[in-house]
């Protein structure tokens, strides 16, 4: 049975509802567009452009998954920790949001399911918790160290080195607790995030204007698909993405590579929030990764002659294999593009 015949079923039986007026209104699209075809040549772009525009119309609400505002992940407040002289400066979270963090995914046996991707979080605010503990009672244990006047200059520096040696012994187990937890939210993401989520199977109205999506795609000449598929890898035209994807790419007129490289063109798409929260997430681990390291850096600077041991507590800032990944697959992710209104908003501010 061919397109207009399915149509004129779906008329009969869905009657007067609104369901019946889109399959209506596609159906007329549709002998707009086989007359472009008909035409060949002597359909212009602009004509094109706005059957475009007037398809994208009759697509039903979609789905996108949600991040409601009660779990909207904020880089905290900036506050200091002092110890003698030494200053520590560090973010303070809602620790409970970013904990409470799901993700829809898709696991290894094709199955969906909700996964609580905020508890890996909680390894990092445990490193934090204890890099503040860490500075304020080895701090003030040097500073007792420089004040006892039974000490001469050597022995000074000898005992503030030997608790400054300690930092290592203190944080780095819980250091490698947050690498493992990184590394497995790195792998999760990367594996269960789908490029698009499948329609609703009574979904008749999407299912149709996907097909006729993929249809004008592969009617395009190569260089007009050349430009819709560098503004999709961009983040732009998220619907016509999702139809391709949901589909054989050969149905678009597209190779397998054209295709790969559109999937994250469709994570983006149908992904906005968790990709933004997983961006938060990222920062978090990063800042709390910086808090730890300039505890050693700032204890360091309160012993003489501790360069070296200032040094390596700076290497700590560089992250695990874990961060590193999640970081690298975030980056080929298109941004989120805003909407005009919204970008000169945030140019008046």
């Amino acid at each position: 049975m061919n397109i207009r015949n399915q149509i004129a079923r779906l008329k009969q039986a869905a009657g007067d509802s609104q369901f019946s007026s889109d399959v209506r209104q596609i159906s007329q699209l549709m002998d707009e567009l086989s007359a472009e075809a008909v035409g060949g040549a002597a359909a212009s772009g602009e004509a094109s452009a706005r059957n475009f525009q007037r398809l994208y119309a009759l697509l039903p609400p979609y789905p996108y998954p949600k991040q409601s505002k009660g779990n909207a992940m904020k880089i905290g407040k900036r506050s200091v920790l002092k110890v003698g002289l030494a200053n520590l400066h560090y973010s303070e979270y809602e620790h409970s949001r970013i904990e409470a963090h799901t993700f829809s995914i898709q696991r290894p046996d094709g199955t969906k399911g909700v996964w609580q991707a905020g508890g890996l979080m909680k390894s990092a605010r445990q490193l934090q918790t204890l890099a503040l503990e860490t500075f304020k009672d080895f701090g003030e244990e040097i500073v007792s160290i420089r004040e006892n006047k039974d000490f001469n200059s050597s022995a000074i520096e000898r005992l503030s080195k030997e608790k400054i040696a300690g930092v290592t012994d203190a944080l780095l187990p819980a250091m490698q607790s947050v690498a493992k937890d990184m590394l497995t939210l790195a792998e999760t993401v990367t594996q269960g995030f789908s490029p698009v989520t499948p329609r609703a199977s009574s979904d008749i109205a999407g299912f149709l204007a996907d097909q006729e999506l993929r249809a004008l795609v592969r009617g395009l000449s190569p260089e007009e698909r050349r430009d819709l598929m560098s503004e999709a890898r961009r983040g732009g035209h998220p619907d016509i993405v999702e139809a391709m994807l949901r589909a054989n790419p050969m149905l678009s007129g597209l190779n397998s590579e054209a295709a790969a490289s559109l999937s994250r063109a469709g994570i983006a798409a149908s992904r906005a929030d968790d990709i933004d929260a997983l961006r938060q997430m990222l920062a978090v681990y990063d800042d709390v990764l910086a808090t730890t390291s300039q505890v050693g850096v700032s204890l360091s600077g309160m012993v003489a002659n501790s360069a070296g041991y200032a040094g390596r507590f700076e290497k700590w800032r560089s992250g695990c294999d874990g961060s590193e990944a999640l970081r690298a697959w975030l980056e080929k992710i298109p941004a989120r593009s805003k909407p005009k209104a919204a970008e000169e908003e945030s140019k008046a501010a």
